[in-house]
């Protein structure tokens, strides 16, 4: 606002004449100009903490602190009426009423009457006014139709009302953040229940079928008058679906371990490793047409924990077999190279498509194989990475797939000893 003030001459001390203008109100009103920049530079500053935080408290506490600085020295009360979709209750700031604050009576009736469910075309606005202790004044908290919460405050001695236009913005701001964690926190819990419905699925799917096998197997042995010969084979298939149960039940512990575990590393040969493995593999795919080929010309000794290492193997191979299902050959090779030790599990499967690649290593996600429930290459890179090294995967639909493990000959990094 500009102030024009017109002055007439008359004579100064000395008879000079004198232009003497009355400056007070030019002051006062730059001081409010400077006292309204200052209202406004906080309430976008506000509006920019909001913005960034995900916390409800935070948002109530940003929200009271600004709002009572817009207010001078009046009490003002922030209620938050709570969410149900993201069982989140009902929250007050401040939390304990104060001098001047509602009083813990008037809040509970308030959070209750604003709670029910509106009648008819009740508006919040409305009910607000109805409800409204003597001497208080109210902003809703709204997004579209529905009452996020409510600023209740002393109406200011604020002739031209901007303290409480001000207000008003700070609850715009205030709501559209606290939609903002609605959202947010309704689709985590929408994406965990999506998550936790596909492991079960997954888990169901995969367990029932080794459990129909280890029933039809039991009946067979129950019921039929047997050789010891064949005893001996149903035993043996018993005992392989047993296996399977296990395996995906320690895979399961695995993907759901939060701590790293503890590793117990030692010098091994890898060459010799790699054998005895290569020959576990023959021995228990021999029936299925797989033909197990073995590298191991530039072995060296690397520095591993064997039964942890050889999960990670075992789950990369077992892929690759059962993406061979007619039979094929599967390759292992190991090379060294500039202090790392490269271990290569090879198949002349089907390959996976590129537009799937990037999905390898989610959680309960399998392609082109019927046993096991998306969890092995999950683990495998996990134990990799726990020895410091890392997992490549390249594929197509000529040549199969080829997994590479890129371990450091040292083996992983001892922890730190912290000492006084």
């Amino acid at each position: 606002m500009k102030i024009f003030i017109t002055a007439r001459p008359r004579t100064g001390s000395r008879g000079e004449p004198g232009f003497p203008i009355a400056v007070s109100g030019l002051m006062n009103d730059q001081s409010s100009e400077i006292e309204r920049a200052e209202r406004l530079e906080l309430l976008c500053a506000a509006g920019v903490a909001m913005a960034g935080s995900f916390d409800l408290r935070d948002i109530l506490k940003e929200t009271h602190r600004a709002g009572s600085r817009l207010l001078g020295s009046l009490p003002l009360d922030v209620l938050y009426l709570g969410r149900d979709s993201i069982h989140s209750r009902a929250l007050w700031f401040p939390v304990e009423p104060g001098d001047g604050n509602l009083s813990a009576a008037e809040r509970e009736s308030l959070q209750h009457r604003l709670a029910l469910p509106r009648a008819g075309g009740d508006s919040a606005e409305a009910l607000l006014a109805r409800e409204l202790p003597a001497g208080r004044s109210a902003i809703p908290l709204p997004y579209q139709d529905d009452l996020l919460g409510v600023l209740f405050f002393r109406p200011p001695d604020d002739a031209r009302g901007e303290a409480v236009k001000l207000l008003s913005l700070l609850a715009q701001h205030a709501s559209t953040a606290l939609r903002n964690i609605h959202l947010a926190q309704e689709r985590i819990h929408f994406e965990r229940l999506s998550a936790i419905g596909r492991m079960i699925g997954t888990i169901v799917h995969d367990f029932r079928g080794p459990l129909t096998a280890l029933r039809g197997y039991a009946g067979m042995v129950a019921g039929l008058d047997l050789g010891d010969a064949e005893r001996r084979d149903y035993g043996r298939f018993m005992l392989e679906e047993c296996d399977r149960l296990a395996h995906m039940v320690s895979e399961l512990l695995e993907f759901t371990r939060g701590a790293r575990p503890e590793l117990a590393p030692q010098w091994v040969d890898l060459g010799d490793y790699l054998g005895s493995f290569a020959e576990r593999l023959r021995r228990h795919y021999k029936d299925r047409g797989i033909v197990v080929e073995l590298s191991s010309a530039q072995a060296r000794e690397v520095r591993v924990d064997r039964a942890r290492l050889e999960r990670a193997l075992w789950n990369v191979a077992t892929n690759a077999c059962q993406a061979m299902p007619g039979g094929g050959v599967l390759s292992i090779r190991c090379a060294d190279r500039a202090g790392e030790a490269v271990i290569e599990v090879e198949d002349r499967g089907c390959g996976i498509p590129e537009e799937i690649r990037h999905r390898v290593f989610e959680p309960f996600f399998s392609y082109g194989k019927s046993e096991g429930i998306g969890l092995g290459m999950v683990t495998a890179q996990k134990i990799v990475e726990e020895h410091g090294g890392q997992i490549e995967i390249e594929s197509s639909p000529e040549r199969g797939t080829l997994v590479r493990f890129l371990l450091p000959v040292e083996g992983p990094r001892e922890p730190a000893v912290v000492t006084d």
